[in-house]
């Protein structure tokens, strides 16, 4: 067998998940292991692969076999000097020498900072080193293939728990009280992750109170589910780490006892609980449950635990928020007051005022929200004329750009067959006519019914044929303009049933077609109207009226866009289809407030999520 196929992955196509990844990077590890084996004499006791760097918490994907077996130290210096010098590094026993029973070590740089290859091995001859490195080198362009895919996955990953953690974040932050503001978080992370319910516990003093359970309103906490709930939290609060039920084989240390009791035993229910740690003590605890046998992926557990460690700090403050004393409220407004109406402070009284003239303004003075968007004129239909049946076009009256009148030739097809074959036909039925007489004369009448069934059957068939020889002229239905189907250079060429010919577009009928920033579809629906200008005639404004949104999103010069449908309110006649230009679309009037601050605001936030840390 050759290296390369006895070194290849059995499942190349499911490379979705880091998981995934390093399945088939242990795959792979073990035809590698066979093919340096025993096939060409050499005993492998231990090979390992290592994609990703030296440097601690950059390594990608970390295999060995037999799993759990630690690196001899003549395997870590080797390592050390290959990692040194990029090449190719030997120790331990000489290949060929008895050694004292002790094994060679063989350690296989990959690509500057890819990673490497150790084999621990005992080796009969030298030749036998040579080898083994060229069925590593050989097999070394699916290490570095899957580690570029495992460092794509644990991107992908960590995009996703940074948009997830944002999503939480929102709901967090969007509702006015913690209790509020709680229920809507695990709401939120009960849709977006598919549980059938989560549920989030603060504690004090390791006592545990089950505060939110998703799409659930108020709730006692003598009820079973709650004290159940709150079970399961505390246990995974007390042995500070996550907790996972089915149990996993190497959580066979952890205490779930509480979380079998919230799953009623049941193995084809999962319930995940992730303690609420902010890096000094713990603070509760978030319980996700799913039924259906739908279990936690290990990348999902990654994620929700990220996102955990995200929220906790901000549960916390937002529960601190929620605790504001009257009286502490009541000091602070009246030094407010004392500063602004006492007899000092004369320019932080004029500041003030003329701060409060100028939010009044901001707030009462409205102007027009507008929405733009790039807008395309295309014909109210395209119709599509296309073959009737197999043939061979015989001329061609318009091409593309012309305007046709309903009725108008556009093409047609060779129906000389056609006509052969109703001659062919005619002149049965004159024969069959013929017989018919006969059979009438002589009195048979089975005869009789024969001849007129097949009188009937040739009219049948001349009614198709001619049927045919009338579809091989393609007329215009309407008044078009003809946007496709130059069939003048193509005479003589076959054609199949139901291929597409040419396409018409109506005259003076169109319609506009806008391409709006996601970031706008939402203020944008049906009835709102606008100003169109094109490239053509940048003079001159039309007026339009949305009329659809299509709830379908392009990528275009990396951003998202929908596309949104309107029509035109005055006359038509001077546009063209494909003409491009720009609408503005007036959605609303906001204070200007909204109008200035909102753009801004949404800009500093967004770069503060970016470069300052959570």
């Amino acid at each position: 067998m050759h290296v390369r196929e006895a070194v290849k992955p059995a499942h190349e196509d499911d490379t979705s998940s880091r998981t995934a990844i390093e399945a088939r990077m242990q795959d792979w590890a073990a035809r590698l292991r066979a093919a340096i084996g025993p096939e060409i004499g050499v005993e492998c006791l231990r090979l390992a692969v290592v994609l990703g760097s030296a440097r601690p918490g950059t390594t990608a994907v970390e295999v060995s076999l037999p799993a759990g077996l630690l690196p001899r130290p003549e395997t870590e210096l080797a390592r050390a000097e290959a990692l040194r010098t990029g090449r190719v590094a030997l120790a331990g026993a000489v290949p060929g020498t008895e050694g004292g029973g002790r094994p060679s070590c063989l350690v296989v740089p990959l690509e500057t900072g890819a990673g490497w290859i150790e084999i621990e091995a005992r080796i009969p001859s030298e030749d036998r080193v040579a080898v083994i490195i060229e069925r590593v080198g050989l097999a070394a362009g699916w290490a570095l293939f899957l580690g570029v895919q495992a460092q794509a996955a644990a991107q992908r990953q960590s995009e996703a728990t940074a948009v997830s953690a944002l999503n939480s974040i929102v709901s967090l932050a969007g509702a006015p009280g913690f209790s509020e503001a709680a229920r809507a978080l695990v709401t939120d992370l009960c849709a977006r992750f598919g549980c059938d319910r989560v549920s989030l516990g603060l504690a004090r003093r390791r006592v545990v109170r089950v505060v939110a359970i998703s799409n659930t309103g108020r709730f006692s906490r003598s009820m079973l589910l709650v004290r159940l709930l709150r079970a399961a939290m505390e246990e995974a609060v007390d042995q500070e780490q996550l907790l996972l039920w089915p149990a996993p084989p190497d959580g066979a240390d952890r205490l779930t006892r509480a979380q079998a009791a919230l799953a009623e035993g049941d193995a084809e229910r999962s319930v995940l609980t992730i303690p609420l740690f902010d890096g000094r003590q713990q603070h509760g605890a978030l319980v996700f449950e799913r039924g259906a046998n739908r279990r936690f992926d290990p990348d999902e557990i990654e994620t929700l635990e990220a996102l955990a460690g995200v929220l906790t700090p901000l549960v916390i403050e937002k529960r601190e928020n929620d605790r504001w004393l009257p009286a502490r409220a009541a000091v602070a407004t009246g030094r407010m007051l004392a500063g602004l109406l006492g007899r000092r402070y004369f320019a932080l009284k004029l500041a003030a005022l003329a701060t409060m003239v100028a939010a009044a303004l901001l707030v009462l003075v409205e102007r027009p929200l507008t929405v733009v968007a790039d807008a395309v004129v295309e014909g109210a239909e395209q119709r599509a004329v296309t073959a009737a049946f197999d043939g061979f076009i015989a001329a061609a009256a318009v091409r593309e750009g012309d305007r046709v009148m309903a009725g108008d030739l556009l093409f047609q097809l060779d129906d000389r067959d056609f006509a052969l074959e109703r001659l062919r036909l005619m002149a049965l039925r004159a024969q069959a006519e013929l017989e018919l007489d006969r059979a009438i004369s002589a009195r048979e009448r089975a005869e009789t019914a024969l001849v007129e069934a097949r009188l009937r059957q040739i009219d049948a068939e001349l009614a198709l044929v001619g049927q045919q020889i009338a579809r091989s002229s393609f007329h215009a239905p309407f008044d078009a303009l003809v946007l496709s189907g130059d069939l003048s250079r193509s005479i003589g060429r076959a054609v199949s049933r139901g291929e597409t010919l040419m396409v018409l577009s109506p005259l003076r009928e169109y319609r506009v077609f806008l391409s709006a920033a996601e970031a706008d579809i939402a203020r944008l629906e049906p009835g709102q109207d606008g100003l169109l200008k094109l490239a053509a005639m940048p003079e001159r404004d039309f007026p339009v009226e949305l009329v659809e949104l299509v709830p379908v999103a392009r990528y275009e010069n990396g951003a998202t866009r929908f596309a949104v449908e309107a029509r035109l309110l005055e006359d038509q006649g001077t546009l063209l289809h494909g003409m491009s230009g720009a609408a503005r679309i007036e959605v609303a009037h906001v204070p200007l407030l909204e109008l200035w601050g909102k753009p801004l605001w949404d800009r500093a936030r967004l770069w503060l999520w970016r470069n300052l840390p959570l």
